[in-house]
């Protein structure tokens, strides 16, 4: 027994009794708390958050390669943009030119007419004026000559008796 006491002693005061406690401890609370599940749940989250990474690396590649993409194209369509729009405003420019001078022409013509319309009554007034005056002049000359010379009178309803 003595033997027994000495080997005791040797393991109580060495390392190898302090292995042996905690192998044993190790063992029961890994019994007691089941590490292995618990530690394959860890592995299973850092799989999936590392499957997940690559998922997003790879869609943020994609969306990389589409705004790339789409920015090179963007120089070319902003071009072909203004150069429709600078195309539309010119053949806006053109067509509002030629409506101005369709307009401006119409105008004149419509001024032309008037101006030759207010010619027309203005001349017909005048002649009338002018025609009624020289009517007026000649009635009172022969009032006038009729007035000096009565003799006159009487020639002039001597002939108009004639000429019925």
């Amino acid at each position: 027994m003595n033997s027994f006491f000495e080997i005791w002693n040797y393991l109580a005061h060495s390392n190898v009794f302090n292995v042996v406690l905690m192998i044993a401890l190790l063992a029961w609370l890994m019994g007691k708390f089941n590490f292995a599940s618990l530690l394959e749940s860890v592995k299973n989250e850092i799989i999936e958050a590392i499957e997940k990474s690559k998922k997003e690396k790879s869609m943020a590649k994609k969306e990389l390669k589409s705004a790339q993409t789409s920015s090179a194209n963007l120089n070319s369509e902003v071009k072909s943009l203004l150069k429709d729009a600078k195309t539309r405003a010119e053949n806006l420019s053109k067509k509002i030119m030629e409506e101005t001078e369709a307009k401006v022409e119409q105008i004149k013509s419509g001024i032309q007419k008037a101006a030759a319309a207010e010619e027309k009554v203005i001349s017909s007034r005048l002649s009338g004026k002018a025609a009624q005056e020289s009517v007026n002049l000649a009635k009172n000359d022969i009032i006038g000559k009729l007035k000096e010379n009565p003799g006159l009178h009487e020639q002039f309803i001597n002939e108009s008796i004639e000429n019925i």
